[in-house]
């Protein structure tokens, strides 16, 4: 659902493109784009993702249960703050984009994945100068690559990508 929406943001639902409004219910398979805006999403019971300006995500899974609440957002390019309660044992989180996968459990971090030809056509904006990769604030993330090379990033670390993965 859509916490809080400003500036200039769209979503894709059912092969539709429509303006990003507050208490929108995204679903599965639905693609959100900023343009000049940010997009709160809650993802979760206890999840929440901030998408910055000039980003594209999916859906690409989003189920709950008794057991879990999954979810999991490609991001396409741009950026994304996610914010996981590490209280829940429930919620599995994960952000994936085409340079590496980072599972969430009871963190705030940002992943960041733009080419050098998006990131030229962009203007600029607070979160512009960001390089591609994770950075997180507080808990733990695991990530991996491509390749199969896994890491752990915890509090106040990083792991930037390189161009070539």
């Amino acid at each position: 659902m859509v916490l809080f929406v400003t500036g200039e943001a769209f979503y894709i639902q059912n092969g539709k493109r429509s303006e990003v409004k507050k208490n929108i219910v995204l679903k599965k398979q639905d693609q959100v784009e900023t343009i000049r805006g940010k997009v709160d999403l809650q993802i979760g019971s206890s999840s929440v993702i901030r998408i910055s300006p000039y980003t594209k995500i999916q859906i690409s899974e989003l189920s709950s249960s008794a057991k879990e609440n999954k979810s999991t957002i490609d991001l396409v390019s741009g950026k994304v703050f996610a914010k996981v309660d590490k209280r829940s044992k429930k919620e599995n989180c994960v952000i994936t984009s085409a340079s590496y996968t980072a599972g969430v459990r009871g963190t705030q971090f940002v992943s960041g994945e733009d080419s050098e030809q998006i990131r030229a056509s962009s203007p600029d904006h607070e979160d512009s100068n960001m390089p591609n990769g994770s950075f997180v604030k507080e808990g733990e993330v695991g990530g991996s690559t491509d390749s199969n090379n896994t890491t752990s990033v915890h509090s106040d670390e990083e792991i930037v990508m390189s161009p070539t993965g």
